[in-house]
C-alpha cells in the first residue's frame, strides 16, 4: 500500500467516524504519556522507557479529579516492533466514582523512505468503573428521609474489554499521527442498559524548528509547534501550542479549547492555558504543568497540576547505537 492511499484511508475512517462524548481523563501533557496518547508509541525509543503520570483536576471544587498512569514499553529492533503496559487509574467527583485500565500495546513500524517512519499500533484493555451508591444522595432518599434509595443501583462495578488502535508518520522534523480509541463500543451503564461508549479520536501533529547550533555545529535550541484535536460525539476539543528546549531545560505554553465553536450563545469553547517547565537530568526526564482555567469555571476550580516523570534505559550511553535508526523528534516531556 502506497503513503498517498494510507493517507486516503486515514480520512476517510477519521470523517466517517461521528462526533462522540467525552468519556476519558485526558492529560495536558500529553507526549509525556505516550502510550495514552497512540498505541503507536510501544517502544518508539532506543531500547525502554518507563513513564509515570499524576493528574490533580480542579482542586477547589470537592470531589476534584485525580488521574494516575504508569506505562513501560520496550523495543525490539530486529523484529521492527515495539511492546508496551499500560495501568491508568482515575477517581472522579465525591460518589466514588473509579476508573482503572490496564492495556496491552503492540506496535510495528515501516522506513518508507530515507529518514521516514510510518508505525502502526493496536493496544487491548481490560477496563473496569466502579461507584460507591452510599456516597450518592438520590431525590427519593430527600422526600421520605430514608437513608436507602430505590433509584441505587445494585451493580457496583462493571468491567468490559477495550481496543484501540493508532497510526504515526513522521521525519525528523515533522510528525503525524492519529489514534481510534473504544473501537468496539463497549457498555458503560450501571443500571444494565446498553449505553455504549461513542468511538473517540485524536490527531496531533507537531514540527520541530531548530533555531542555532553550538561550537560543535548541533542545534542546541529548538521550538516544536504542536497540534491535537480530538472528537468524541458532540464534544471535541483543540490544543494549540509550543515549546522551547534549550539544552536540558524546556519550556512551554499551549491553548486549549475551541472559540470558532460555542454550546450555548455568548459561552464560547474555552477551556485552559497550560504552561509547561520541564527538566531533564541524566537520564531521567521531568516535567510539572499547570492549567490556568479561562472558561465560566475560571474563579471556582483552582486549576489543574500535572506531574510527569520519564526515564528511557539502558541508563548508560551506548557508542555502538545505529546512526540509521532515529525515533519521534516530538518533546519527551
Amino acid at each position: 500500500m502506497s503513503i498517498k492511499n494510507i493517507f486516503i484511508y486515514l480520512f476517510i475512517l477519521i470523517v466517517s467516524v461521528s462526533k462522540t462524548r467525552a468519556q476519558d481523563p485526558q492529560f495536558s501533557q500529553y507526549y509525556a504519556n505516550p502510550l495514552y496518547l497512540n498505541p503507536a508509541f510501544a517502544g518508539n525509543v532506543y531500547l525502554g522507557r518507563i513513564s509515570l503520570n499524576y493528574r490533580k483536576q480542579w482542586p477547589s471544587i470537592p470531589g476534584a479529579f485525580t488521574s494516575y498512569n504508569f506505562g513501560i514499553d520496550h523495543h525490539f529492533r530486529n523484529a521492527k516492533s515495539g511492546v508496551g503496559l499500560l495501568v491508568l487509574s482515575d477517581k472522579a467527583g465525591s460518589g466514588g466514582l473509579s476508573y482503572t485500565k490496564v492495556s496491552g500495546l503492540y506496535s510495528y513500524y515501516l522506513n518508507v523512505g530515507r529518514k521516514k517512519v510510518l508505525r502502526f499500533g493496536l493496544s487491548a484493555a481490560l477496563a473496569q468503573r466502579a461507584i460507591d451508591f452510599s456516597k450518592l444522595t438520590f431525590g427519593d432518599q430527600i422526600i421520605t428521609g430514608n437513608s436507602t434509595s430505590i433509584s441505587a443501583s445494585n451493580i457496583q462495578s462493571l468491567t468490559y474489554i477495550d481496543f484501540n488502535t493508532g497510526v504515526l508518520y513522521y521525519t525528523p522534523m515533522f510528525w503525524f499521527g492519529a489514534s481510534f480509541n473504544h473501537l468496539n463500543k463497549p457498555n458503560d451503564s450501571f443500571y444494565g442498559r446498553l449505553i455504549q461508549i461513542p468511538i473517540k479520536v485524536d490527531i496531533h501533529t507537531g514540527l520541530k524548528i531548530p533555531l542555532n547550533k553550538n561550537i560543535k555545529g548541533k542545534y542546541n535550541t529548538s521550538m516544536f509547534v504542536t497540534t491535537r484535536y480530538r472528537f468524541q460525539q458532540e464534544w471535541d476539543q483543540l490544543d494549540l501550542g509550543f515549546y522551547l528546549q534549550y539544552k536540558t531545560i524546556l519550556a512551554g505554553i499551549w491553548y486549549r479549547g475551541l472559540p470558532i465553536k460555542q454550546y450555548a450563545p455568548g459561552r464560547p469553547n474555552n477551556d485552559a492555558l497550560i504552561f509547561m517547565l520541564g527538566w531533564e537530568w541524566e537520564y531521567i526526564h521531568f516535567g510539572y504543568s499547570y492549567d490556568l482555567t479561562i472558561s465560566a469555571l475560571a474563579a471556582n476550580t483552582g486549576g489543574s497540576h500535572e506531574i510527569s516523570i520519564i526515564t528511557e534505559y539502558p541508563f548508560k550511553k551506548n557508542k555502538k547505537k545505529r546512526k540509521r535508526d532515529f525515533y519521534m523528534p516530538c518533546p519527551k516531556f
